[in-house]
């Protein structure tokens, strides 16, 4: 069957499917669709609410995949900054960079600098990611904007565990 699009002129339906990047017949588990949490997700969420910190880190990590549970950049973040302040370094550069990009929340620069460099101080796998974007960060900042950076780091720094 042919259409008459005043855009694309004619073309066969399938072609018009195919333009707008449709997908008739795909069943919601191929397109990665669910509408329930995965049991991993579930397990997550009840060990996060006990105060599993590297479980609240993880299940923010499923919400800004997306994996096992609707990808939900703000709940993600909000997770993330949840872990940070309890002291888990991956948490504290997720919640930098997520500050640097704009995920989940606004772009703050500042606040960005000021994570990852509390990021940068644990002895993890994740300081040498965070001291290399944070120094990135930092050469967009201004000599006004580096020193409030820098004191807002040395107080939230005085206020959180380690």
């Amino acid at each position: 069957m042919k259409y008459r699009n005043r855009f694309f002129g004619t073309a066969s339906s399938a072609a018009i499917v195919l333009a707008l990047g449709l997908t008739l017949a795909t069943p919601p588990q191929a397109a990665n669709i669910q509408k329930q949490p995965s049991s991993e997700v579930a397990e997550l969420k009840a060990a996060s609410n006990k105060g599993d910190v590297v479980s609240t880190r993880k299940l923010a990590d499923a919400y800004r995949t997306g994996q096992g549970i609707g990808k939900n950049l703000e709940t993600a973040f909000n997770l993330y900054v949840e872990a940070a302040r309890a002291g888990d370094a991956e948490a504290r550069y997720r919640v930098g960079n997520a500050y640097h990009r704009g995920e989940g929340t606004d772009s703050n620069q500042i606040s960005a600098w000021v994570w990852l460099t509390l990021a940068g101080e644990e002895h993890s796998s994740i300081k040498d990611q965070a001291l290399t974007l944070r120094d990135k960060v930092q050469n967009s900042l201004s000599e006004a904007q580096q020193s409030r950076a820098k004191l807002l780091a040395e107080s939230l720094e005085q206020m959180l565990p380690k």
